[in-house]
């Protein structure tokens, strides 16, 4: 049948050369992926007449497969399979296979031992998957970590309200019975852990200051392996042309790059736009059937069985990655040694100047990334990961288990849980800039989501801490705690810990001098020992422009224990609620899109 219409197309193609009228009756075929009769046409008027008929045979093959209601046979575990052979056999032919690659040599293969092959496009091959399978689909996506962490998932450890509220009710009332001594053991536990710290996270800016990210540079195009891009998306359409255009400008072998845009099923403006966009390489667009958590980590497992690269990194909708950033990603892990999981890409913003809180997410970043992180890397430390540009061997993503879906800090969780499982995490010499949010809104709502993960992160490895402390020893002990959960417990102390020492001044109530001094002593030096770090930092990479944001670090940690408290309130009634950082608010990134357009 196939074949005879398309002889009829040639042939109505032959009598009319240019987009006949007869010709697009003959094949009014829409496909998932966007592929109609003009394709086919263009292809033809190219010269190009396997590509023709290899367009020709897939609109027809999904329209046969879609009218008969023939599904793939296929197994979750299988689908990488399917995904890397490139054909499935359909469930309701046993002698029939669906393949998505129009290949002459692999045609005959399987035609040995099928004697019927239909064809589709790789984008309505994944479609058919994603629509016949999102109730299993959905199933691997929420217990995948589970089965392979069975005490490491937050939806598991994670304390319940009555216990919360329980703790709340005794820290009230031993304040009420023994307020002094309360406030005198508080004092000296911000006190102590100030002094810690500071003291290690000085340290470590100090090895960074002299330590460089590995980075080494050969092999050829033909070398370069297939790279799985995984892009979650979620009310972006907005912003695709600009991730369309930064995606295209990597430089990396388009043919080898494996692109997976995640979008919920429910977000149909922005698969309508992401149909639209011009992508250099392979596309698939997964769609994530609802269920809850509706959250990030969930949509990056709902599409590991699609991955078919030997390294995968996730990017963001606004991300500009380094063109270099694969190549460099791909150069590192060979030059490494095995245990290597992960590349962490340095993490910055294109807005950093744009508003006070633009400025002071940029001068986090860049002590965060290019001194702390850089440092513990070197040091066999545990890492944990930035949300974004995190590149990683595929199968050993696999088999930690992927993300855990009720974690909302998903990648500050997998870099503590590869370490655990005996892997390392290093930095890579590449940058990814992203958009900071411009606005306190903005800030607030993306902070405490942040501050939520990381709390619960810590509580899930707290309640495993003989493991953790065990496999990853007093690194990662001292990473757990003086990056991950402490510095949030501290925040929320910090207005407690600042008004017993007010009225101290003020009143001179019975706290022992000791830790008056203490908290003079701390107050001040913290202060200056972290603004002398973001100064330097800001000077050696040249950033010159936010020094003087750096002196305002004290104001910007006043807005942090706003969103810590906003954090904890949604800890206890609403844990899994993924709060979506707004993008395109950016006076800069408008800008941008609307040159893309034009």
């Amino acid at each position: 049948m196939a074949d005879d219409l398309l002889h009829a197309f040639l042939q109505s193609l032959e009598r009319e050369r240019v987009l006949p009228q007869a010709a697009l009756e003959l094949v009014h075929i829409q496909s998932a992926g966007g592929t109609n009769a003009l394709d086919i046409i263009e292809a033809y008027n190219l010269g190009n007449m396997e590509k023709a008929g290899a367009l020709f045979s897939a609109v027809i093959g999904a329209q046969y497969i879609s009218t008969h209601d023939l599904k793939p046979r296929i197994s979750i575990t299988s689908a990488s399979d399917a995904m890397k052979n490139s054909y499935a056999v359909l469930a309701n032919k046993d002698d029939a296979i669906l393949s998505c690659e129009y290949n002459l040599q692999k045609i005959q293969v399987l035609r040995q031992q099928y004697s019927v092959v239909y064809f589709c496009l790789r984008q309505d091959f994944v479609a058919l998957l994603c629509a016949d399978h999102s109730s299993a689909l959905t199933e691997f996506a929420l217990t995948f970590h589970q089965c392979s962490n069975p005490l490491l998932t937050a939806n598991h450890v994670f304390i319940h309200k009555t216990k919360c509220l329980g703790i709340l009710a005794l820290f009230l009332a031993l304040a009420a019975l023994f307020p002094l001594p309360l406030f005198i053991c508080v004092l000296a536990l911000c006190n102590i852990y100030y002094f810690l710290c500071f003291f290690f996270k000085a340290i470590l800016f100090s090895i960074g200051l002299f330590t460089d990210a590995p980075y080494h540079e050969n092999g050829e195009d033909s070398n370069m392996p297939v790279y799985t891009l995984l892009i979650p998306l979620f009310k972006e359409a907005d912003i695709l042309p600009i991730l369309a255009q930064n995606i295209n400008n990597l430089n990396y072998p388009k043919e080898k790059l494996d692109i997976k845009l995640i979008l919920e099923a429910r977000d149909t403006e922005t698969i309508a736009a992401a149909r639209q966009c011009k992508f250099l390489g392979c596309v698939d667009i997964i769609e994530v059937a609802w269920s809850l958590p509706q959250t990030k980590p969930k949509a990056l497992n709902y599409a590991i069985p699609f991955i078919r690269g030997e390294y995968t990194v996730i990017y963001d909708a606004e991300d500009k990655p380094d063109p270099q950033q694969l190549r460099k990603a791909v150069y590192s892990f060979r030059s490494q040694t095995e245990n290597i999981a992960c590349f962490q890409a340095r993490l910055n913003f294109f807005n950093d100047s744009e508003t006070f809180f633009s400025a002071m997410v940029s001068v986090e970043y860049t002590l965060w990334f290019n001194f702390w992180l850089n440092a513990a890397g070197q040091m066999h430390m545990p890492l944990p990961l930035g949300g974004t540009s995190n590149h990683l061997r595929t199968d050993i993503l696999k088999e930690v288990g992927g993300w855990d879906p009720y974690n909302v800090t998903e990648d500050a969780e997998l870099g503590l849980r590869l370490s655990q499982r005996g892997y390392r995490t290093m930095l890579l010499d590449s940058d990814t800039f992203e958009e900071a949010s411009t606005s306190f809104r903005d800030w607030n709502n993306q902070r405490s989501r942040w501050i939520k993960g990381h709390l619960k992160t810590w509580y899930v490895f707290i309640c495993n801490i003989r493991s953790f402390t065990a496999a990853t020893g007093l690194k990662g002990f001292s990473i757990l705690n003086l990056f991950i959960g402490l510095p949030y417990v501290c925040l929320l102390l910090n207005p407690l810990f600042f008004i017993i020492w007010i009225i101290h001044k003020m009143f001179l109530i019975g706290i022992p001098e000791i830790y008056v001094r203490m908290t003079d002593f701390n107050l001040v030096v913290y202060n200056l020992v972290s603004i002398f770090m973001a100064l330097s930092a800001l000077w050696l990479t040249k950033r010159k422009h936010l020094l003087l944001y750096a002196l305002l670090l004290p104001v910007y940690w006043i807005c942090m224990i706003i969103s810590a408290f906003k954090a904890v309130w949604q800890l206890i009634f609403n844990p899994f609620y993924w709060e979506k950082t707004t993008h395109g608010t950016s006076a800069i990134l408008a800008a941008t899109v609307q040159a893309c357009r034009k």
